[in-house]
């Protein structure tokens, strides 16, 4: 392979060089406890590539230098004075002396090379470091669904996946005390976030893995890293998935809840309309109730208007209309039109009376009727008097058109007319 393309295509996607040093810095806890131990120890990094680890290792006390076969790779190291090769690190690894270094690296190496390879760099790299000396391996993560089924073959050098366990059972098979597994390069807002989203389950658990293996030493060594050790890292795709359920759990908890309450809600609702329904029945029977009796009003309505009573107090009705009607008028106007129907009666009236006083038989039978009613009577002989129709002498009233005499009693006459006749009486006297 071209080796400049190598190169671009490192800086393109694996990042920049001040990006891949400070992802570095997470080993610093192991190895500074190296440097206080074994001072300017040896560090050996296998395709060291542009040397981000060898200069963080030289700042951190220790003696490193590294090997790659891209030429293209190794242009940076020449340029910062870093101590690196164009070697073959498995070979060169086999030339190394028994527990001369403290630190054996490789930072995505193994996933380039066979498994053979990597069996031979495990067992060598035991044979090499010093007691308490670290193997450091870091490869991409195929935990990460995204990185295990894309991104991976996305370098065309790259053999095959290394899966998490079988990363961390390598070197205690070949006799390393102990070994840490490190998930690395997961968001770090994801990691503390209890909002799990679907495609966090794809792509959120850590991109990278490593392994830090550490071989065997005295108690007192052992013990200074302890708590580095004891240490998790990263996010596996069990703690993302766990949360992404307790998410799911939450909401369908809400969502059976507000289930459970539209149901209640559906419920009393059905209630209220059978309430309506029922409350609507019971309406139509007090409309039909109603119309029923209405139906029936009618019907007396109907009758009493057929009745003969209705037609018998018909002028007392229209009388009692006209007199509601006459509280609504002026008093001057009621007055006049009371003079004016007067006027009307007695023109109509006392020819009237004229023409029954002259036709013996038409009286007798008036006289008859209007006896029955007295005020009617007296109100008839004031008029026919103040008409000049009858006369007034003494007891007698003689018909001012007949010879023919008619005796009428001063008795009977109205107040108004006996008044009269007393004071012509006493006028006539006065003159005598």
């Amino acid at each position: 392979m071209n080796d400049q393309f190598y190169l671009d295509f490192e800086n393109k996607f694996r990042g920049s060089r001040d990006l891949i040093k400070e992802r570095l810095k997470v080993y610093l806890p192991f190895v500074n406890r190296l440097a206080e131990i074994y001072k300017r120890g040896k560090v050996f990094d296998i395709g060291c590539g542009r040397g981000e680890w060898l200069e963080l290792m030289s700042e951190s006390g220790f003696e490193a230098y590294g090997c790659d076969i891209e030429e293209g790779m190794l242009k940076d190291c020449y340029e910062r004075g870093l101590p690196a090769s164009k070697k073959d690190g498995i070979s060169f690894l086999k030339s190394l002396p028994d527990e001369s270094h403290v630190i054996i690296s490789a930072f995505h190496v193994i996933e380039h090379i066979s498994f053979d390879d990597l069996r031979i760099l495990v067992s060598e790299s035991l044979r090499i470091l010093k007691p308490g000396g670290l193997l450091i391996l870091e490869t991409p993560n195929s935990e990460n669904i995204i990185v295990g089924t894309n991104n991976f073959y996305f370098d065309p050098t790259h053999k095959r996946p290394i899966p998490s366990l079988l990363l961390s059972y390598l070197p205690e098979y070949y006799g390393f005390k102990r070994s840490k597994l490190l998930r690395l390069q997961e968001s770090p807002e994801l990691a503390f976030s209890d909002k799990v989203k679907l495609i966090d389950i794809f792509r959120g658990v850590s991109q990278d893995i490593a392994v830090v293996a550490q071989k065997n030493t005295t108690i007192e060594i052992m013990d200074l890293f302890n708590q580095i050790f004891d240490k998790n890292y990263g996010l596996t795709l069990n703690d993302l998935t766990e949360r992404y359920d307790a998410i799911i759990d939450q909401k369908i908890d809400f969502v059976s809840k507000e289930l459970q309450s539209v149901y209640k809600s559906k419920e009393e609702l059905s209630k209220e309309l059978q309430s309506v329904y029922k409350s609507k029945e019971e309406l139509s029977k007090e409309l039909q109730s109603v119309y029923k009796s209405k139906e029936e009003l009618s019907k007396e309505l109907q009758s009493v208007y057929n009745g003969k009573s209705w037609r018998i107090t018909a002028p007392l009705r229209f009388t009692m209309k006209m007199i509601r009607l006459s509280l609504k008028i002026p008093t001057k106007i009621i007055k006049s039109s009371i003079k004016l129907l007067k006027a009307l009666l007695k023109k109509i009236i006392v020819p009237l009376i004229d023409f029954v006083i002259k036709r013996p038989s038409i009286k007798r039978i008036a006289k008859k009727i209007i006896d029955r009613f007295p005020s009617l009577k007296e109100r008839l002989k004031s008029i026919a008097i103040s008409s000049g129709i009858l006369e007034v002498q003494g007891r007698i009233l003689k018909n001012s058109n007949e010879d023919k005499a008619v005796s009428v009693e001063v008795s009977d006459l109205p107040p108004q007319a006996q008044k009269i006749y007393s004071d012509l009486k006493k006028a006539i006297e006065d003159k005598k």
